[in-house]
C-alpha cells in the first residue's frame, strides 16, 4: 500500500480548528450568560428607578415644574445608584430620566457598560447594558388592600366649627349641601379632591391631625370610634392585626363599610405601635421614623427616605369632624368610601381638636374617588400596595 505522506498532520490540524470553534462557542456562550444576567439587574434597577420617580408625584403632591423634575430625576437616580450590575454599582451617570408630568409616567432608561471576560480574545473587552424601566402614578384612587381600618371624616381638616349644617333637622348622612362653607378635602358631590385639601397640605406642612378618636365625645355615633369592621376582623385581635400590617379584605371606592363597635384602646395602641416600629414592638418603645416634612423621612439610621413604615392609606367617608352631627342613627349604619388620605402616622397622643387622646397623623396626599375608577390610566380597581393613589410598571412591549 502506498503512503500518503501529504496527509501527515491532517488529523492535528482537524482537532486544532474544531477545539478553537468549541472554545469560541464556550466563550461566547460564557459572555452571552453574563449578558443576559447583567440585563436582568438592569432591568430590575429600571424599575425600581421609574417607581420611585413616579411615586414623587404621590409624596409631594404640592411640587410643580422645575421642583418636581428635580425631585423625580433625583429619587430615580439615587434609586437606580442603590441597585448592583455584576457586583458594580450603577452610576448615575448612566442613568436618562424622562418624565411626562401630563400623565404622570416616568421613563427610566439605563444603558451601563460592563467587562466581557472571554470576549476580549477577539478584540471585545466591555459590552453595553441597556434597559428601559416606565411607571406612571394613577390621577385618582380606587381601592387598596393595604389600608389602616379607621375612617377619616371629610371635615377633618375644617377649622369652621360650623361645618355641618345642624339647622336642617335632618339626622341621615351629610348630604351634598349640607356643608356650610368648602372645608372638606373630598367634594362630597363629584367625590373629586379639594383644593382647600391641597392648600391646606400647602400652609400646614408638618401638622398633624387627629384619627380614631379614643374620647367617647368623638366618636361618630355612640359606641361608633371610627374603626372599620372589616369582613376578616372577628374581634379585637384581628383589629390589631389590620392596622399592623394589611388587612385580608380590600377596601375600595364607592363601597359601603360598618363602623366596628367599641372603642378598644389597648389594640389601637398595639396595632399602631407595631406598625410603626423597627421591632414591632407594641409598647412604641422601639426605633420609629421621624417626620421631617412631605416625602422625607429620617429612618434611625440617620438616612432621609421618601418611603417609611409609618406611611399608610386610610378611607374618607362624608361625616363631620368629631362630631355627631350629619350621622345616621341607630344600628349597623354603613359609610361609603369617597376618597383616600394618604397619611404619615406619627403614633397616639392629645388630638389637637382637644377631647382626649387619638392616632395622630400628617397629612401627605388626597385623592378623591371621582368617576374614573383609577382614571385615564385604566389602572385596576384595587391596588396591592401600601397607598391608595396605586404606582404601577408600564409594559410597552
Amino acid at each position: 500500500m502506498r503512503r500518503r505522506d501529504g496527509e501527515r498532520g491532517h488529523v492535528l490540524v482537524t482537532v486544532a480548528l474544531v477545539l478553537f470553534v468549541l472554545i469560541g462557542f464556550a466563550v461566547l456562550t460564557v459572555d452571552i450568560g453574563v449578558a443576559s444576567s447583567a440585563r436582568t439587574e438592569a432591568q430590575r434597577a429600571a424599575d425600581a428607578a421609574a417607581l420611585a420617580g413616579a411615586f414623587e408625584f404621590v409624596t409631594n403632591p404640592n411640587l410643580t415644574g422645575q421642583a418636581l423634575t428635580d425631585a423625580i430625576t433625583s429619587s430615580a437616580k439615587n434609586t437606580a445608584a442603590q441597585n448592583t450590575i455584576q457586583g458594580a454599582a450603577v452610576p448615575t451617570s448612566d442613568v436618562t430620566v424622562s418624565i411626562d408630568t401630563a400623565n404622570r409616567r416616568v421613563t427610566v432608561t439605563l444603558s451601563h457598560s460592563t467587562p466581557t471576560f472571554f470576549a476580549g480574545i477577539f478584540g471585545r473587552s466591555t459590552m453595553t447594558i441597556g434597559a428601559t424601566g416606565i411607571a406612571e402614578a394613577a390621577a385618582s384612587a380606587t381601592g387598596d388592600l393595604c389600608v389602616s381600618p379607621w375612617f377619616i371624616p371629610n371635615t377633618a381638616l375644617a377649622t369652621d366649627s360650623n361645618i355641618c349644617d345642624t339647622t336642617n333637622g335632618k339626622s341621615g348622612k351629610v348630604t351634598p349641601g349640607a356643608y356650610t362653607d368648602g372645608q372638606f378635602m373630598v367634594d362630597p358631590t363629584t367625590k373629586v379632591e379639594t383644593q382647600y385639601a391641597f392648600n391646606w397640605i400647602a400652609a400646614h406642612p408638618s401638622r398633624q391631625f387627629g384619627i380614631k378618636p379614643n374620647n367617647p365625645g368623638n366618636a361618630i355615633a355612640p359606641g361608633d370610634f371610627m374603626a372599620i369592621q372589616l369582613p376578616d376582623s372577628k374581634g379585637g385581635h384581628d383589629y390589631r392585626q389590620n392596622i399592623a400590617t394589611c388587612p385580608a379584605s380590600a377596601i375600595a371606592c364607592a363601597n359601603a363599610y360598618s363602623a366596628q363597635t367599641g372603642n378598644d384602646i389597648g389594640n389601637t395602641r398595639k396595632g399602631v405601635c407595631e406598625r410603626i416600629t423597627y421591632d414591632q414592638d407594641q409598647n412604641c418603645t422601639g426605633s420609629v421614623d421621624t417626620w421631617v416634612g412631605v416625602g422625607q423621612y429620617l429612618e434611625p439610621s440617620g438616612k432621609t427616605s421618601n418611603t417609611s413604615r409609618s406611611l399608610s392609606v386610610a378611607p374618607i367617608v362624608d361625616v363631620c369632624s368629631f362630631t355627631p352631627c350629619g350621622v345616621a342613627s341607630g344600628t349597623n349604619v354603613t359609610f361609603p368610601v369617597i376618597g383616600f388620605a394618604f397619611i404619615f402616622i406619627d403614633g397616639l397622643g392629645n388630638c389637637p381638636n382637644g377631647g382626649g387622646q387619638c392616632v395622630l397623623a400628617r397629612l401627605i396626599n388626597v385623592s378623591g374617588c371621582g368617576s374614573g375608577n383609577g382614571g385615564s390610566s385604566g389602572l385596576p380597581t384595587t391596588e396591592t400596595g401600601p397607598f391608595g393613589l396605586p404606582v404601577r410598571l408600564v409594559r410597552t412591549q
